[in-house]
């Protein structure tokens, strides 16, 4: 080896003992023997600390399909909930993983450091004949994760459940167009009324009811009875004033409760799709 490979080695070893001493529930080590490995990932797994292992290994995988992958150098995590996921170096996806509720065993026989993951009758083995890191630490992330929708997502939770618009609500068409522009939502009310809706994700500006007010204008000639909707999180001021001077409406959508509703309605489009399947079958 190197002179300077090794000096470069020795003084990485020498601030990993430094920093594993100064931070509780961190371990790590680099080019460590099976044997060591085989301890650190009791350690990790008793303590349900986030585990990584970068090494040489071999998988083999058995249960609703079955498949092997030669020797490789890649990522191996067992996460605080016992999941599993493996990486390749390049490429976003993993190449093998296991659900949350794992069952993690660890064993140590001749050159092999094995590690394997069960779960509902599927087995994967992840055999290491060399391993280049190994690390575990106690990681905290009680953030909500939050993914809101597009206007375009707020149009099509619309169209899936027209009830959070009001009661009785029937959506017609989307994008409609007119001389004055293309409208969001095109429908009728439960008493037969004509409703235009204009959404937006962000709060509602004067702007917004103008071109709303244009829409039901270009139409109230051969429709006296339409009504203008604008569905938004909010409304400005100066809005809201417009809002009641043009005889238009605002009914409070936010993305988030229309990010949720395509979650649950779709969720409930695909098992209809399964059943009807099913029963061709």
């Amino acid at each position: 080896m190197p002179k300077f490979t090794r000096y470069a080695l020795m003084t990485l070893d020498f601030y990993l003992i430094m920093l594993t001493k100064c931070m509780g529930g961190f371990k790590l080590e680099v080019n460590p023997s099976l044997d060591k490995c085989s301890e650190i990932i009791r350690e990790a797994l008793s303590n349900r600390a986030v585990l990584i292992i970068v090494g040489n290994c071999s998988i083999d995988y058995n249960g609703r399909a079955s498949s092997k992958i030669g020797s490789g150098e890649r990522i191996l995590i067992v996460k605080s909930d016992n999941s599993v996921i493996i990486h390749r170096p390049g490429g976003i996806k993993p190449v093998n993983w296991q659900p949350s509720g794992s069952i993690i065993k660890c064993e140590h026989s001749g050159n092999i450091l094995k590690i394997s993951s069960y779960f509902k009758g599927e087995v994967l083995n992840v055999a290491f004949k060399n391993v280049i890191l190994i690390s575990f630490m106690k990681l905290e992330d009680k953030a909500e994760f939050s993914m809101y929708a597009t206007e375009e997502d707020m149009k099509k939770a619309i169209l899936m459940n027209p009830n959070i618009i009001e009661e009785g609500f029937i959506p017609i068409t989307d994008e409609k167009h007119t001389s004055s522009g293309f409208i969001d939502v095109y429908g009728k009310d439960s008493r037969g009324n004509t409703v235009i809706i204009e959404v937006k994700k962000d709060v509602a500006l004067k702007k917004d009811i103008i071109q709303l007010y244009r829409y039901v204008e270009g139409m109230r000639k051969n429709n006296p009875s339409i009504r203008g909707i604008i569905a938004s999180p909010s409304i400005s001021p100066s809005a809201k004033h417009l809002l009641i001077k043009t005889n238009l409406e605002h009914v409070k959508l936010t993305p988030k409760i229309c990010s949720k509703i395509i979650r649950e309605e779709g969720r409930e489009l695909t098992l209809d799709k399964l059943n009807a399947k099913a029963m061709d079958n």
